[in-house]
């Protein structure tokens, strides 16, 4: 930690946002795993009961994209009045990473995972983070 001039309070606080940002994003991601299994239990429940689940109309669906679409520059303009250097490179690196690791849970496969499957993902996070940090 001295190395890169960091206290050790200073590195307890990065890691500590650095684990709120894995339960949320890929490649961790807990919450991503948490709500397919809840969107997979809703779906067996709407079987169950004879509901239907109604599919969004299309111009609801393209004022969703269209909002996602701004929604980026907006982010990259306010992040830059608060001081954050080149933002537009940040978020870009965050959906290329966010790209790559949803293929990565794609090529693993879909649905309730298997321990092989889990041990294949764990692998991947090893190979593409963990082997790549030096302590």
């Amino acid at each position: 930690m001295k190395t890169v001039g960091m206290g050790p309070l200073w590195m307890g606080m990065i890691l500590v946002k650095y684990f709120e940002i894995g339960m949320i994003a890929l490649p961790v991601g807990l919450n991503v795993h948490v709500t397919n299994r809840v969107r997979e239990k809703t779906q067996q429940a709407v079987s169950e009961y004879g509901t239907e689940i109604v599919q969004p109309a299309d111009d609801l669906m393209q004022a969703v994209l269209d909002y996602r679409a701004s929604e980026m520059p907006s982010l990259a303009a306010r992040a830059s009045e608060r001081g954050v250097k080149d933002p537009e490179a940040i978020i870009a690196a965050f959906q290329e990473n966010t790209s790559k690791w949803e293929a990565i849970v794609a090529e693993i496969g879909d649905g309730d995972w298997s321990q092989e499957q889990w041990d294949q993902y764990a692998a991947r996070v090893f190979d593409e983070i963990f082997s790549k940090v030096e302590f």
